[in-house]
């Protein structure tokens, strides 16, 4: 079931969608039989699809995101793309900030300096937390999706 919010975006193409039926899916939750429900890092990603605002007015629901995207068309170009890049290299984690990062924005420039910056910073933790747990392989494919977003940063040029 599509909800609301993604139904917009791919309608807006803030999204891009495959060709095709998908090559790959996600877990986003598990539940066994007498084991309680496990959530995968995808619903970090779902639940904020799903949030639901409630008029008390009329006790009627709309999504959060979706009307957001509607106000604020500008800032919605620059957060969906990244947010969908994200979702594929399955960063998950890093996802929920840059939700917070869109509410705080004044304009479609300071929300896409603020992502910038955060992710910068982060990649550059999580290459660096990998390395020390000796995950060398996933610490390189971190840098390099890292440095092909931004390959002139710095820090991110000297773990090379």
């Amino acid at each position: 079931m599509q909800t609301a919010t993604a139904r917009y975006l791919i309608a807006q193409s803030l999204i891009q969608t495959p060709a095709g039926p998908p090559n790959d899916w996600q877990l986003v939750d598990l539940t066994r039989a007498e084991v309680n429900q496990t959530e995968a890092d995808p619903k970090l990603l779902t639940d904020q699809l799903e949030f639901i605002v409630y008029n008390q007015a009329n006790s009627t629901g709309n999504e959060f995101w979706h009307d957001w995207s509607i106000r604020e068309p500008a800032k919605a170009k620059v957060l969906w793309p990244v947010i969908q890049k994200l979702a594929i290299r399955e960063l998950y984690v890093l996802i929920p900030k840059l939700f917070s990062l869109a509410i705080d924005a004044n304009s479609e420039r300071s929300l896409q300096q603020s992502i910038d910056d955060y992710l910068r910073v982060s990649y550059v933790n999580l290459v660096s937390e990998m390395r020390d747990a000796k995950r060398t392989e996933l610490a390189d494919e971190f840098l390099s999706e890292a440095l092909a977003d931004f390959p002139s940063d710095e820090k991110l040029q000297a773990l090379r």
